[in-house]
């Protein structure tokens, strides 16, 4: 207590200025704030990523239901893969397959990948009736999986799945 009254004298005296003790308790708190705030600022931009990845299989599960709608409820042929691939960070986030092919019209936000494969079919056609989705954020912590047939929910798993289905 002897402390806080001469440092009360002393500011009556007419001194002006911080304390030692004060202005390391400042650094303190101020250091306490950011070891608290970073980690939750970093899993932050975490979930906005997978809700990224999230948001575009759905969008690319619409695409896939519009373009079958005004088919015939049938995908187009890929060529020369059995896939269309959406990568955000080329050729505009849009879908394509591998001979460069963008007839399925599937946007992808930057760093997203989303992939569109048609189900098996029969040997010899190529008339595809169903598909599955799978997607996710090169920075995220999960991926996303849509399967026309067996669910009509999306499903997530933990990790970044870029194995095929």
């Amino acid at each position: 207590m002897n402390m806080v009254s001469r440092a009360l004298a002393r500011r009556q005296k007419g001194e002006k200025g911080f304390t030692l003790v004060e202005l390391l308790v400042v650094v303190i708190i101020i250091g306490i704030l950011a070891a608290v705030s970073v980690p939750i600022y970093l899993n932050q931009r975490k979930s906005a990523w997978n809700s990224n990845a999230e948001q575009d299989v759905k969008n690319a599960q619409i695409a896939v239901e519009n373009w079958m709608v005004e088919n015939n409820g049938t995908l187009p042929e890929t060529s020369g893969s059995d896939e269309w691939k959406c990568d955000g960070d080329k050729k505009g986030g849009l879908a394509s397959d591998s001979e460069g092919s963008d007839k399925l019209v599937v946007t992808c936000s930057p760093g997203v990948i989303v992939v569109v494969r048609p189900a098996e079919t029969p040997a010899g056609e190529t008339v595809y009736t169903s598909y599955t989705i799978r997607g996710w954020h090169k920075q995220g912590t999960k991926t996303y999986y849509y399967d026309s047939v067996n669910s009509s929910a999306l499903q997530s798993t933990d990790g970044i799945n870029k194995k095929p289905f």
